[in-house]
């Protein structure tokens, strides 16, 4: 350690002499350009003296120039005579200058060079000292330098992308801390509605349907619920408009047009056709005068082959006096905001979730096999299905489970909510529903989606399945037990703040602990 310090003084030693030899050659090129410009300057001087003593008339007496100017003639010298004294001085004058130019030049080159060889040797001394400080880098470092050099400068580049991004989003931010929540957007749900016309329909089936293109009327309004924070359910909402019209009528929130009821913008209008004559299309008001009353629909004006897939959003011109009038379903809508993306539950990015069913209170409990044992109370469901009915495997495939398909789902059940048992027969419940309802394949529901699977990454855990698991999964799979009244077809974990777009896209049935569970719309 000694020797290593005692080599890095004299580098920096030697590095310090070069440094002040370079001050000192810079020193001594700046002082001959000052006498170089110095003597310039006297003999210039000089020159200009020289001339003005040498101008005819300068100095003569006034009478001699008015005597010259009355004649119209300059005296010239007779020839064949030697030149007068003002002409001999300006060849002298001449003379002297030219030699004062070369003078001026030569020191001018002399100072040129001097200062482009300083120059070069403090380029070579600056060099010289930043290959000494790499040597000095390599000793500290090793060969491992240069990567580790690159590896720091990438390492900072992120560092300052990330925070860059981070400090763009906070900034853009109306809040943050614990608890987040979704930020109001500008615009209302009016507003919004008048923004979407003119567009296909794939963009409100990708969000209400799975990507399935189908007739869109109330999908689009379901879609538009969604957009100001609400949820479609509390509405009616049914991608069928019969379903929806019998939802709303079952919340009292339906009114027939027989005069008795005057719409308001933002409520829903249920329209008949004669290929229809009841239920068959829906939209929404935007605004009412007298008679006459504005909707945006969506599903509308299709042209030239299948009609949902050419139809548009579109405002259309509507009469309460019309026989295609059905009626109509009130809401709140019209003064809603349009929520744009703010904080989760636990602070982070992302949409906020809908808590309002999230409570859970345990006191179900099976009451035996068959479809009368339920675990969850239908109090604890954002919506309960009456006719939901439990199913046998062998009422579903015709056959018992084989012992491996057995095992996979036991170790599914107990990787997802192993130490739960009310969460092991949900998850069962949600396996059978998706094998009965989208034929998931009992072998592939660990893949993701994109591999035929259902993405349950439970089946990856290391243990064995528990007790629980074992029976969560006869209860459901052996006796057609019934879990919670609703078809559960998807469900995703959101400890930790997790947030799933896709998932939260369809029909929200409850949520178990961190766990939410839903149906597809």
């Amino acid at each position: 350690m000694a020797e290593y310090d005692a080599n890095e003084q004299a580098d920096l030693q030697e590095l310090e002499g070069g440094i002040e030899q370079n001050i000192s050659d810079s020193a001594s090129a700046a002082k001959d350009i000052y006498k170089a410009q110095k003597r310039f300057r006297d003999n210039h001087q000089s020159n200009a003296d020289e001339a003005e003593d040498a101008e005819p008339g300068r100095h003569g007496k006034e009478s001699d120039k008015t005597s010259n100017q009355n004649s119209g003639q300059q005296k010239k010298p007779p020839s064949g005579k030697a030149k007068p004294k003002y002409q001999q001085k300006k060849s002298l004058k001449d003379k002297k200058s030219a030699e004062a130019s070369a003078a001026k030049k030569s020191s001018s080159k002399l100072a040129q060079k001097k200062s482009k060889k300083s120059a070069e040797k403090s380029e070579e001394a600056a060099k010289k000292g930043l290959k000494k400080l790499w040597g000095i880098i390599t000793g500290i470092f090793g060969a491992m330098s240069v990567p580790i050099i690159c590896i720091l400068l990438i390492v900072v580049i992120l560092i300052c992308i990330i925070f860059g991004t981070v400090g763009s989003a906070a900034s853009t931010s109306s809040g943050g801390g614990s608890g987040g929540g979704s930020q109001v957007g500008s615009g209302t749900y009016i507003e919004l509605l008048k923004g979407e016309v003119n567009n296909g329909g794939q963009k409100y089936c990708d969000v209400m349907n799975g990507g399935d293109l189908v007739d869109w009327c109330a999908i689009f309004v379901g879609w538009s619920i969604k957009q100001v924070g609400k949820e479609p359910s509390d509405y009616g909402y049914s991608p069928g408009v019969g379903e929806f019209q019998r939802s709303a009528a079952a919340k009292n929130t339906y009114h027939e047009n027989n005069g008795s009821y005057t719409p308001r913008p933002g409520d829903f209008v249920i329209c008949r056709s004669s290929d229809c004559p009841r239920n068959s299309h829906i939209g929404v008001v935007i605004a009412v005068n007298s008679d006459e009353f504005t909707t945006i629909e969506g599903n509308t004006r299709g042209g030239g082959g299948v009609w949902c897939q050419t139809s548009i959003v579109s405002e259309n011109t509507r009469y309460l006096s019309s026989w295609t009038t059905q009626g109509f379903i009130s809401t709140d809508l019209a003064g809603a905001s349009i929520q744009t993306s703010g904080g989760s539950s636990t602070g982070g990015g992302g949409t906020q979730f809908d808590f309002t069913f999230s409570r859970y209170k345990p006191g179900g409990s099976s009451s035996g096999s068959g479809n009368s044992g339920v675990i969850i109370e239908d109090s604890q469901l954002a919506e309960v299905d009456k006719n939901y009915k439990g199913k046998t495997f062998r009422e579903i495939k015709g056959r018992d489970l084989t012992s491996e398909e057995r095992y996979r789902i036991e170790k599914i059940v107990h990787g997802e909510e192993g130490m739960y048992k009310e969460g092991c027969y949900l998850i069962a419940q949600c396996i059978r529903d998706a094998i009965v309802y989208n034929h998931a394949d009992i072998m592939k529901l660990h893949l993701s989606s994109s591999q035929g699977g259902m993405g349950y990454e439970g089946y990856y855990t290391t243990e064995e399945p528990g007790d629980w698991a074992k029976e969560a999964v006869k209860y459901v799979f052996d006796d057609g037990g019934i879990v919670a009244r609703h078809r559960l077809m998807f469900m995703y974990d959101v400890s930790g703040g997790f947030y799933s777009e896709w998932h939260e896209t369809q029909h929200f049935i409850l949520q178990y602990k961190t766990t939410r569970f839903f149906d597809m719309w």
